[in-house]
């Protein structure tokens, strides 16, 4: 009688063909996990940057004075004073790609429904 020791081909293809699915389903789950983190702190950063730009509009009030006397429809209030005031962390980086977020940006400030509105995009 023969001893058969050691596995077919057919066992060692299923084998390799499963772990190579289980591989790809980590893999592609772990990169959507990536992008959610990333879309999750780029709405914090915007949340920190109209907040810096509320906070820059109480200390100089007659920018808001401006827009509420409808002396201007809207206002731009660059990263760079944010920054200077101290309001923000200088070298601000975009979270999804890595980019740098450069300090001429604008955080446009409006009226909108009798409240001073800040609003900010990349």
């Amino acid at each position: 009688m023969k001893n058969k020791k050691g596995f077919t081909l057919v066992e060692i293809l299923v084998v390799l063909t499963l772990l190579v699915a289980l591989t790809t389903t980590t893999l592609l789950s772990m990169e959507s996990i990536r992008k959610n983190s990333g879309e999750k702190r780029l709405k914090e950063l915007y949340s920190e940057i109209e907040l810096a730009t509320d906070v820059y509009l109480v200390n100089h009030g007659e920018i808001a004075e401006k827009l509420l006397n409808d002396e201007s429809t809207s206002e731009c209030v660059k990263i760079y004073k944010l920054i200077n005031e101290g309001l923000l962390r200088n070298n601000l980086t975009n979270p999804v790609n890595g980019d740098p977020i450069p300090a001429n940006l604008c955080v446009n400030v409006y009226i909108l429904d009798g409240a001073v509105v800040s609003e900010f995009s990349l």
